[in-house]
């Protein structure tokens, strides 16, 4: 019974903890935007933008890196007639899915801020 007890504050605890975190974009949206062009998301926006697409976005570099990686002398023997073969692939699986996750600002989802260069 004491065991209980001891852990009813640490699940308490736990739990304003959680309910904390979740509800934490919802404040820091302003109530009147500054700046009009930036796009307005709302907390469950936000959230599943932290919790789904941000981690997939991981994931994808990852993976990405991966497959650059393993691809790599392959790419490098198409580099010889064609110089641009090796940046364009590394562009395409490891920097446009790391921008994506990590450079990308919530909200924005154009494709200026993870697109391959133009050739």
């Amino acid at each position: 019974m004491s065991g209980q007890k001891r852990k009813m504050p640490t699940l308490v605890l736990i739990i304003i903890l959680v309910l904390t975190i979740i509800g934490s974009p919802a404040f820091s949206q302003e109530k009147e935007p500054q700046n009009t062009e930036e796009p307005r998301w709302t907390a469950p926006e936000a959230l599943t933008e932290v919790l789904i697409l941000r981690p997939v976005g991981l994931v994808g570099t990852i993976v990405g890196t991966a497959v650059f990686i393993g691809i790599s002398p392959l790419t490098a023997l198409a580099s010889i007639a064609d110089r641009e073969a090796f940046k364009v692939t590394a562009q395409t699986l490891v920097v446009a899915p790391a921008e994506f996750t990590f450079k990308r600002p919530l909200g924005h989802y154009e494709k200026d801020y993870y697109a391959p260069p133009k050739q």
